[in-house]
């Protein structure tokens, strides 16, 4: 819609437009010379949507060429397209140099018979051959993507789709005992192809446990200090990619460590899931003829793991319980390897000591412990801004020298000892950025159970 108004003395015409892909009424004014449409600098920048240094600087460059009235710079329909050509140009990523050609050549030879630029003409062909190569490339990338997210969605609805649920496979019956050392008396309820969906388990000296969906959900059975789940120890989705590359690192070492130490057959116990299950990234490598045993204080994080279990094209033995970090309702001495991802960190930290003593009566002669210390630097202002954040902590940390020493006074020789270099920066909310971490990956056996 157009409207405007005639002033005879100036010889101006203010002209209001309004278009409907934009909002509100543009409003421009335009001299009248000769017959034609004419702008000044600022009226010509808005119309094209760029500064009025913007226009100075192509001016200057020869892009534009517009006419020059009382000192002025007067844009008329030719600029227009000449800036039309330039806007374009640099869309398809010419340089100014090209840009500088081309505009050149149309603005002299748009209405001649003259035969056309030969430069000009190869620079197109060239142009058009790289945007076909580009557009190749995309394709290729497009396609790999469509394949890669019709997988990952496929994958992802059968999983979903998979309504069986594992029961708890009656070969880790004979690992079960009450914490007091005794029998567990078992009432089965539900029972299917060798698998115990719900049971209760019961022991004369009071203690009672449940199998709900086969997750066996432990009532603790013992009163000791159980510090809460403190995820920080844990990958999260605000990580940094050099983190997670530390970590994974640390990972591939203790899936070394798990691999030279031949697991096949053993019982392998994974004592707090949390946000980062080590055996359950590994799963689709560990061998079928273990028995894993996760734990976790949460049932809710029990459940998720399970469910993923569950959902594995290939069967694993495994036993998920609903634990604290310390009392499992496991016999004595059946557990041959013990996954210890920041465990003895996080529980020393909170109860000064480390955790590791308790796990013992699951353990026999020649288990093993595996796992990842890290060693917050005494008195650093990372410490100081550890229990400014958590003021429930210990007031000592202790050091990964504590660690060995406390390992070696229960019976305990380290085997393998992997030490990346310190970090300066990681996710954990309390590290003072320059504070160096240090991680250390270890494979400890016990001598003297």
């Amino acid at each position: 819609m157009l409207s405007w108004h005639y002033n005879s003395s100036q010889t101006i015409i203010h002209v209001n437009y309004n278009f409907s892909n934009y909002k509100g009424v543009h409003s421009l004014v335009y001299i009248i010379q000769r017959g034609g449409i004419h702008m000044w600098t600022g009226q010509f920048a808005k119309r094209h949507n760029i500064s009025q240094s913007t226009i100075g600087f192509y001016i200057k460059q020869g892009l534009l060429a517009p006419a020059i009235v009382n000192g002025r710079y007067d844009f008329r329909e030719s600029d227009d397209l000449d800036m039309q050509l330039i806007a374009e140009l640099k869309r398809l990523q010419f340089n100014l140099e090209d840009i500088s050609v081309a505009v050149t050549q149309f603005r002299i030879f748009k209405d001649s018979v003259a035969p056309a630029d030969q430069r000009l003409l190869s620079m197109f062909i060239n142009k058009r051959m790289e945007l076909l190569e580009e557009q190749a490339r995309l394709q290729s990338s497009l396609t790999f993507l469509e394949q890669t997210i019709c997988m990952m969605q496929e994958r992802e609805n059968a999983r979903e789709a998979k309504t069986q649920v594992n029961g708890l496979d009656i070969r880790f019956l004979p690992l079960l005992n009450c914490p007091c050392g005794k029998r567990l008396t078992m009432n089965l309820e539900q029972i299917e192809s060798g698998q115990i969906r719900n049971a209760s388990l019961s022991c004369t000296c009071g203690y009672n446990a449940v199998i709900e969906n086969g997750i066996l959900i432990n009532p603790k059975g013992e009163c000791l200090p159980t510090p809460p789940v403190y995820t920080y120890f844990h990958p999260d989705e605000e990580m940094t990619g050099e983190m997670r590359n530390y970590l994974y690192h640390l990972y591939r070492q203790m899936e070394s460590m798990l691999s030279d130490s031949s697991c096949n057959g053993k019982v392998i116990l994974e004592t707090h899931i949390g946000n980062s299950s080590f055996l359950l990234q590994k799963a689709k490598v560990l061998s079928p003829s273990s028995l894993y045993i996760f734990c976790d204080p949460q049932y809710e994080v029990i459940a998720r793991e399970k469910k993923l279990l569950d959902a594995l094209d290939r069967q694993l033995n495994t036993m998920c319980i609903v634990s604290n970090y310390q009392v499992f309702p496991l016999e004595r001495g059946c557990v041959d390897f013990i996954i210890d991802y920041f465990q003895n960190t996080s529980f020393d930290l909170f109860t000064d000591g480390f955790v590791f003593p308790r796990w013992k009566r699951y353990l026999h002669q020649g288990s093993k412990l595996i796992g990842v210390f890290i060693d917050i630097p005494h008195n650093s202002r990372s410490a100081v801004k550890f229990k400014a954040i958590h003021p429930d902590c210990t007031p000592n940390m202790h050091s990964f020298e504590d660690f060995k020493h406390s390992l070696k006074e229960h019976g305990f020789v380290i085997e393998q000892l992997y030490q990346p270099d310190p970090l300066s920066r990681s996710y954990h909310p309390w590290h003072y950025p320059g504070d160096k971490l240090h991680y250390y990956c270890y494979c400890a056996r016990l001598e003297k159970p």
